[in-house]
């Protein structure tokens, strides 16, 4: 069975706060997946909806995807820190490569890329992804 990370978040500017992240919001997350041994692709998408809410800091925020545990990040105007979605990617033991989350108005993006990992650490899929999510 394949597991897909899913996260979300991102900031817009250096006068974006914490309030202007928090909300509702809804959307599909893309995921396309490459077998690097023939370069072909999969792809399908997934229906999120992702909660924000202050966190205990002024500058932190928490996001719940889909009722799932609630990740916190970091946000610096319209950017979010990408460090809870790429510590979710290792844990299942794979390599994250690269993460953003960004705040555009009343929408959310998320982009970002990861590798699955054969037993060997060798990468075997490369996984593409990007949401966008607009609030309710």
């Amino acid at each position: 069975m394949l597991c897909l990370v899913s996260v979300l978040f991102t900031s817009c500017g250096d006068d974006t706060s914490v309030d202007d992240w928090l909300g509702t919001y809804t959307g599909d997350e893309v995921f396309t997946l490459t077998d690097l041994s023939d370069d072909s692709t999969t792809t399908n998408s997934e229906a999120r909806t992702v909660v924000v809410v202050a966190g205990a800091t002024d500058n932190t925020i928490i996001v719940t995807v889909n009722s799932n545990d609630p990740d916190t990040h970091t946000i610096d105007g319209d950017k979010a820190n990408f460090d809870p979605i790429e510590a979710r990617i290792e844990s299942f033991g794979w390599e994250p490569t690269s993460g953003d989350i960004t705040l555009d108005g009343d929408k959310v993006i998320v982009d970002y890329s990861y590798n699955i990992l054969d037993v060997d650490g060798n990468p075997t899929t490369k996984v593409d992804v990007i949401g966008e999510y607009t609030r309710q």
